[in-house]
């Protein structure tokens, strides 16, 4: 479990599990480590779309300069930090929209409760 601002951001097992294959499947020579690129590549295919600036701050909090690499522990807790950040209001509303076809504002499951 992850502390945040004051807030609580519970990470399931389902979630550690995307983490830590996402770290596997970019840490191509499987040395333990990914450097920015893979990085920012790996941030991406977990659904966070930072901009290039962003990842570089990112990984700066917690290295000294771009040229070090992270090993698993450290992408891990950048990207339980952010994983909640994933979908935008405009996506949730889509995926809201496919529950609700008459456009109602109503969940369409609510009806069958």
């Amino acid at each position: 479990m992850i502390i945040e601002n004051s807030k609580e951001v519970t990470i399931n097992e389902d979630i550690e599990k995307e983490i830590y294959e996402c770290f596997s499947l970019f840490d191509t020579n499987k040395c333990g480590y990914i450097d920015i690129r893979e990085f920012y590549f790996a941030l991406k295919s977990l659904g966070l779309n930072f901009k290039k600036e962003q990842v570089k701050n990112l990984f700066l909090e917690i290295k000294k300069s771009i040229d070090d690499k992270l090993n698993f522990d450290e992408f891990f807790d950048i990207a339980s930090k952010h994983i909640h950040k994933r979908y935008n209001d405009e996506e949730i509303e889509q995926m809201f929209s496919l529950f609700d076809p008459n456009d109602t504002g109503y969940n369409f499951f609510f009806f069958f409760q």
